[in-house]
């Protein structure tokens, strides 16, 4: 599968917060996207959890994932959408009980994080290709991207949902960690 023939992650991420997201509640928050390799090409999933400001001046809070949504990479089609617990990801959180803090949205309308998710976005998009096709030794540029893709990945992404990324996306991860060496 080409790099041209996948839509961009910033695509996807609109996608799924217009159709999976769309039919949850309020209030739910949607999560970057996970590649998964499948026999018809790349997926990509998101999760998503209830989101709320419980005390001022601490950060969103997030609670476990209770579904899981699934796009093709290619197409952005909407595959499925899945209630989820996060004993299926090998987590003991209460499905009832907020998880962590996250970036409020007005945090995350910095320059600062902005400038960080585009390029953590560009970083994304590079390296699919290479990990569809299970490069390890990647060319020079794609191996730039991974290290920029891992500085980036914490400072983006929600540290409460960091176990469920790694348990659905445990091939990617691996993947990046073999790349990295």
């Amino acid at each position: 599968m080409a790099s041209e023939e996948l839509m961009s992650v910033v695509q996807l991420t609109t996608v799924a917060r217009v159709y999976p997201a769309g039919a949850l509640p309020a209030g739910t928050h949607q999560s970057y996207p996970i590649p998964l390799p499948d026999p018809k090409g790349l997926r990509m999933a998101f999760f998503f959890c209830r989101a709320e400001i419980v005390t001022p001046r601490a950060g969103l809070q997030l609670w476990p994932p209770s579904y899981v949504a699934f796009l093709n990479a290619r197409t952005g089609k909407f595959q499925e959408l899945r209630a989820v617990t996060p004993k299926e990801y090998g987590q003991r959180h209460a499905e009832d009980k907020p998880m962590g803090p996250y970036l409020t949205l007005p945090e995350r309308m910095a320059p600062e994080f902005l400038t960080a998710q585009v390029r953590w976005c560009q970083a994304y998009d590079e390296i699919i290709p290479a990990f569809l096709a299970g490069l390890v030794k990647p060319a020079p540029e794609v191996r730039q991207s991974v290290a920029e893709f891992r500085a980036l990945f914490p400072q983006v992404t929600e540290p409460p949902l960091l176990p469920y990324y790694q348990a659905l996306g445990k091939e990617f991860f691996g993947w990046l960690n073999r790349v990295e060496g």
